[in-house]
């Protein structure tokens, strides 16, 4: 299994047909000090597998 796309944004969802709709990616998050609190963040993920690697 391989991951294709990992990042951190303020939201994302499916469409119907699949289009991935990501709103507001992140490439840093600065804080004037840690730990820190976000209201709202998701994780997006995609993950390509070779037939292989399907188990019913």
């Amino acid at each position: 299994m391989e991951v294709t796309l990992a990042l951190l944004c303020d939201a994302a969802n499916t469409t119907p047909e699949g289009k991935l709709n990501i709103l507001g990616t992140f490439d840093r998050i600065a804080a004037a000090a840690f730990p820190v609190t976000h209201p709202a963040m998701s994780l997006v993920l995609r993950l390509s597998a070779s037939p292989a690697e399907f188990r019913s």
